[in-house]
C-alpha cells in the first residue's frame, strides 16, 4: 500500500500510506475482510455494521446479502477514496430476483458511493461493490457501512 499511485480524474494522484489507512479506519478489532463471490456465494451481512474489503484484482466483484422486511429503509455507503484508497467504487443494490434497485458511482464530490433504498419485499437484497474502471490492487481497499436509514 505504500507509494502506490492511483489514476483518478484524469491525473495521477499519490497513493496513501498504510498507517494513514489503519489510523483512519480500524477501530478496535474491526470487521474481517471479504474475498468476493457471486450471488449464490454472497456474504450475509447485518445492518448497523461495517465490513472491510479489498478489490485486489481487475474485474473482481464483492457481493453481500442483507435479509430484511418489506418497507425497511437501508443505507449503504462505501468509504474508500475519502481515506486515500485507489478504489473508485460503484455500489449496486439488487432484489432477490437479480433486478437492479439502485446504483451509485460518486457521492458527495468523492469517488465513494452511497445509496438509500426501501426493501421492496421481505427477503434478501444483494449489494455489489466493484471498481468503476474494473481496476484492482492491494491498494483498492474499502469499508462498506450498512445501516438502518431514518
Amino acid at each position: 500500500m505504500r507509494g502506490q499511485e492511483c489514476y483518478r480524474n484524469g491525473r495521477v494522484e499519490p497513493g496513501y500510506r498504510e498507517d494513514d489507512w489503519v489510523s483512519a479506519l480500524v477501530i478496535g478489532s474491526g470487521p474481517e475482510p471479504y474475498e468476493g463471490g457471486g450471488f449464490r456465494d454472497a456474504l450475509p451481512i447485518e445492518l448497523d455494521r461495517a465490513y472491510d474489503g479489498v478489490i485486489d484484482r481487475a474485474k473482481l466483484v464483492h457481493v453481500f446479502r442483507i435479509d430484511g422486511a418489506a418497507g425497511q429503509k437501508i443505507q449503504a455507503e462505501v468509504l474508500a477514496g475519502r481515506r486515500g484508497s485507489c478504489l473508485d467504487s460503484l455500489l449496486t443494490a439488487y432484489d432477490g430476483q437479480g433486478h437492479t434497485l439502485a446504483v451509485n458511482d460518486d457521492f458527495a464530490g468523492s469517488t465513494d458511493s452511497q445509496l438509500t433504498l426501501n426493501m421492496p419485499a421481505d427477503g434478501p437484497i444483494f449489494l455489489t461493490v466493484i471498481d468503476a474502471y474494473d481496476q484492482g490492487s492491494p491498494e483498492h481497499v474499502y469499508r462498506l457501512i450498512v445501516r438502518t436509514a431514518r
